[in-house]
């Protein structure tokens, strides 16, 4: 029984070694390196050594190959193509077949693969003396002459030949039995089950045990816990069939991470192995570094705006488990400020006024307005040079992996929302020296327009223009105290007293750049035009004897209502 397990010992190491012609032996391995990787297409060094008597015998043939393994790591020779292996007497004793490797194709073959007793081969080979032996032959092989063979005649061959064809019980099935093989334990189910004794060959021991164990190169065992058997290479225990152990724990890269700080480290969070050790690798992300790789909570270092793709591997000599995660450094700019709307009367070039980014840089350019420039573009304070009655829209980006803007409005010369000749303009003619101010405030939130039932002399005036001679009139012809007009005409506002109502159309003109109005009233201590169910304003312009017209800036339409309704008034003034 130990021969029979010797022979399946050298078929899981060799794969196999068959008989092929009476001066060769057929020879395939499987190739692995010391972390049980296989060495696919791969040329190594391979070394041939017959041992006789023993598996420390003394050599008696000797050859050298550099085979090319195959896409699985198995490679293929035959074993006797150098001279001297015809010349060996296979009737001398046992033999041993020994391998060594060197898997870098040189000629270190320490890593010895397996030595193993040669059984079957040597006896095809030593067969073949038979084609020269004449006369008798005496049988003196002791287990052949205690066995049931060498009882065997010509009549019990005739009658083998005459066997019986038809099955005499009836029941073509009940003598099928079925043979296992577990452990050391050789069972055949309608029989009975028998201990081996495999004890000069492998070992059978526990996962524990194998701690315990001084093994030998080539050295056997068989892992009762984990059902595999396992051959020291010199350096590792190496799986060579069944089941490999142990496998690694399940890889748990952790949670994705997007770091929006101007921080550039982070602690990765992966799990730590019970079974095999782990390491870290950067699989995408340039100029990345990790503090300690086997660490599973490693601090990470990259580079600002860079995504990086990290691989947690846990291996074993089995094989390995593998989990990625993903971190950006996404580094936010300081967000901007483009500062506070700039009104500049008589100057061309003003000062910027945004913030100076702690995060990232800043950068100036120019929405809307025709030309203009920055004395520096990058400077948060840069000067700005612009065109005489014109309007521009800057923004102010601070940037860093991301961006951050605002916007500012430079008005320069006359124009609409420019802060000017004592309150806001809201429209300009001509070449641009001449237009219409309104304050940055209401003058009344309810008043009457007066004088209902009386028509008055010249105060029917609706278009641009109109606005101050109708107030004119108005106070001409009705005397009444506190009426729209009148609040208007007696206004002494920044220093300006030629306040008026405005007209139809130029309260249209304040509705339609109620915006720049609102934006620079806001600026200068003013406040904006209401904007609730209350919302309407008188105009001078007379409708009819009992009637005016209004501007409801809810509704953006203007109305006639009775002069003794209350509504609100914003005084204006020419420049």
């Amino acid at each position: 029984m130990k021969q029979i397990f010797t022979i399946i010992a050298i078929t899981l190491l060799y794969s196999s070694i068959l008989a092929q012609t009476p001066e060769k032996i057929s020879y395939q391995s499987v190739v692995r390196d010391v972390n049980n990787n296989l060495l696919s297409q791969t040329q190594v060094g391979i070394q041939i050594r017959i041992l006789q008597g023993s598996i420390n015998g003394i050599p008696v043939y000797e050859e050298i190959q550099n085979p090319t393994t195959n896409i699985n790591g198995l490679l293929t020779i035959e074993i006797g193509v150098q001279t001297g292996f015809d010349t060996i007497n296979w009737a001398n004793g046992i033999y041993f077949i020994e391998t060594g490797i060197d898997p870098t194709n040189g000629i270190n073959y320490s890593l010895i693969m397996g030595t193993s007793q040669l059984l079957t081969v040597p006896y095809a080979l030593h067969a073949k003396t038979a084609e020269s032996i004449t006369g008798t032959i005496t049988e003196t092989d002791p287990f052949f002459i205690a066995s049931p063979s060498n009882g065997i005649t010509n009549a019990n061959i005739t009658n083998w030949d005459n066997k019986i064809d038809i099955e005499l019980d009836g029941d073509s099935t009940n003598e099928i039995q079925s043979l296992l093989f577990t452990g050391n334990q050789l069972s055949i189910s309608k029989a009975n089950t028998i201990n081996l004794d495999f004890s000069n060959n492998i070992e059978f021991v526990t996962r524990t045990e194998m701690d315990t164990i001084t093994p030998t190169n080539g050295q056997l065992v068989y892992n009762t816990t984990d059902n595999v058997t396992l051959m020291w290479n010199g350096s590792n225990w190496i799986q060579i069939s069944d089941n490999c152990f142990p496998q690694p724990t399940a890889s748990i890269a952790g949670t994705d991470q997007e770091i929006n700080s101007n921080t550039l480290t982070t602690n990765l969070a992966a799990n730590t192995p019970t079974e095999g050790i782990g390491a870290w690798s950067i699989i995408n992300g340039a100029s990345g570094s990790f503090a300690d790789i086997n660490n599973p909570t490693t601090a990470f270092s990259g580079s600002s705006c860079t995504n990086y793709n990290l691989q947690w591997e846990i291996a074993t000599a089995c094989t390995q488990s593998k989990d990625t995660v993903n971190i950006s450094f996404n580094t936010l700019p300081t967000i901007a400020n483009a500062g506070i709307d700039i009104y500049s009367l008589t100057q061309t070039t003003v000062t910027l006024n945004g913030n100076n980014p702690t995060i990232g840089t800043g950068v100036w350019s120019i929405v809307s307005g025709l030309g203009g420039s920055f004395s520096n573009p990058n400077s948060y304070n840069s000067n700005f040079t612009g065109n005489n009655n014109e309007t521009y829209t800057l923004r102010w980006s601070t940037i860093a992996c991301d961006s951050s803007y605002d916007y500012v409005k430079v008005y320069i010369g006359n124009v609409v929302g420019q802060y000017a000749y004592g309150g806001v303009i809201f429209y300009v003619y001509g070449s641009g020296n001449n237009g219409f101010v309104c304050a940055t405030t209401d003058q009344s939130s309810g008043t009457i327009w007066g004088c209902s039932a009386t028509s008055i002399t010249g105060a029917y005036g609706t278009s641009i223009g109109t606005g101050a001679q109708n107030t004119i009139n108005i106070e001409a012809g009705c005397p009444t105290v506190g009426t729209a007009a009148d609040i208007c005409a007696n206004l002494s506002l920044n220093t300006y007293t030629d306040w008026f109502l405005p007209s139809k159309d130029e309260l249209y003109e304040m509705f339609i750049n109620k915006d720049e109005i609102n934006t620079a009233a806001l600026n200068n201590g003013g406040t904006i035009f209401d904007v609730t169910s209350s919302s309407i304003y008188w105009s001078s312009s007379e409708y009819s004897v009992n009637n005016a017209w209004y501007y409801y800036f809810v509704l953006s339409s203007s109305f006639n209502s009775n002069k003794n309704s209350s509504y609100r008034v914003r005084a204006i003034r020419a420049f």
